[in-house]
């Protein structure tokens, strides 16, 4: 792992809580971390939190150079743990009412509901068009309900369609050594893929609602644990030699999370 040396000039009197200069670990990838100084502490600590911040909790009178020295030696765990949560789906931030943007393969669509002969999705050039037999029937919250369980329906339909052909990609630009026992697309609440040691994969159903870019990158991050059932430094080796551009899409997925699932 190779360190730059980190600045550290900074005035005598501390506030209790700051943001100081990135640490940059391996290939240059910066970990940006908040400083809190607590007169009762008597360790050190390190805390990282949902949306991948990091705060380094310390003694009020702790060194500069030994908070520096505790933060990088414990960069690989930190990086780890922030993978972890770049890899989990946002809240559910959507009340399926007309006139929603919903995602789909990184673009939004309109959420159309409309009275039809028939209970269907369909996708338009612009529109999700959500069709109910009786809408009339059903309260808000009854409607509601019923679009959210078709809509997931139909992005889950069109997962299984599309996500076998981008593994295919994924493997195809992997290399013959990279063998997966099987594939399984579900709704999941805390990740958006997953890789057992047997080599069987699981990624999100709504993970279709991003990028092909940004699902290719989830597809290979699971890969590579074919490889590396871990998060340390020969993972994102790993990484950087299949897919060199994955820090751009991981920085999309990190920015799509307070908004989307």
């Amino acid at each position: 792992m190779q360190l730059a040396l980190f600045r550290d000039l900074l005035p005598p009197a501390l506030p209790r809580r700051f943001k100081l200069p990135p640490v940059y670990c391996y290939q240059g990838q910066p970990v940006e971390y908040t400083l809190i100084r607590q007169g009762r502490r008597k360790k050190m600590a390190i805390h990282v939190l949902p949306g991948g911040l990091v705060e380094v909790r310390v003694p009020d009178k702790c060194p500069n150079r030994e908070i520096h020295q505790f933060v990088t030696e414990r960069l690989e765990w930190i990086l780890g743990a922030r993978e972890k949560f770049t890899h989990l789906p946002a809240a559910e931030s959507h009340e399926y009412i007309r006139g929603e943007l919903h995602p789909f393969l990184g673009q939004d669509y309109l959420l159309d509901v409309v009275r039809g002969n028939k209970t269907s999705v369909q996708l338009t050039e612009d529109r999700i068009l959500v069709s109910l037999r009786h809408p009339v029937a059903l309260s808000d919250a009854a409607a509601r309900r019923k679009v959210k369980k078709l809509l997931h329906d139909w992005y889950k339909q069109q997962a299984l369609q599309r996500f076998p052909d981008l593994m295919a990609q994924c493997l195809a630009s992997a290399g013959p050594t990279y063998v997966v026992s099987g594939l399984t697309v579900r709704k999941m609440k805390a990740r958006w893929g997953s890789c057992s040691r047997d080599g069987h994969i699981c990624l999100n159903s709504l993970l279709v609602k991003q990028a092909p870019d940004i699902i290719r990158y989830v597809i290979m991050h699971e890969l590579c644990h074919l490889k590396h059932f871990h998060h340390q430094k020969a993972f994102y080796q790993l990484m950087d030699e299949l897919m060199p551009q994955w820090r751009i899409f991981e920085k999309r997925l990190i920015a799509i999370r307070p908004e989307n699932a």
